[in-house]
């Protein structure tokens, strides 16, 4: 089996905007199970601002949808784009953009079966750049859309964002003190 991993990045620099909008989520019946989301740890990592974006970490996030679910919830309920990305068994990779509760565009990378399997997206350049507020040009966000390496999308898709992708919740033990001293966790149980 191969690496397993999602992640989600909200285009803000205001921490307790997202956490309070985790929290509301989690307490509107005791937590995020209920109602439209799928049973999740109520405990979140979230990094400090970097950039303008904030990286939001549970153990929840898999590669079964939960993390483009809170994604939309996020979107609508903060009023600001989200940026999810889903990778799977170095067989598939997908991004999801949202923005005011709505998917805007997403993109899925993989070989054909699994394209087929999953479900293929083409995402739209100009969406992605005009909703995430990129300094990048069109044809950069082209040549990452086009590239065939799993890992290397999700390595351009760090430069662009300037934030940990390559990431989960479980693997913050193991990683750099650096890395580690971004991440606050809340415990909304």
């Amino acid at each position: 089996m191969g690496t397993k991993f999602s992640t989600l990045h909200v285009r803000k620099s205001d921490i307790s905007t997202v956490a309070d909008a985790l929290k509301k989520l989690c307490h509107a019946d005791g937590n995020v199970s209920s109602g439209q989301f799928r049973t999740f740890d109520n405990v979140f990592y979230i990094s400090q601002p970097s950039n303008d974006w904030i990286t939001i970490l549970n153990d929840w996030f898999r590669c079964g949808g939960e993390v483009e679910e809170l994604g939309e919830y996020l979107s609508k309920e903060i009023n600001a784009p989200i940026f999810t990305l889903s990778y799977f068994d170095d067989d598939i990779c997908n991004i999801n953009i949202y923005k005011n509760g709505l998917e805007v565009t997403g993109h899925t990378w993989g070989d054909e079966w699994s394209k087929d399997y999953y479900g293929e997206t083409v995402g739209d350049p100009n969406v992605i750049k005009e909703t995430l507020f990129l300094e990048i040009g069109i044809e950069e966000i082209n040549n990452i859309l086009n590239m065939e390496d799993l890992e290397e999308v999700v390595a351009e898709w760090e430069k662009v964002l300037k934030n940990p992708i390559w990431i989960q919740s479980a693997w913050l033990e193991r990683l750099d003190k650096e890395v580690q001293e971004k991440f606050v966790l809340y415990d909304f149980n």
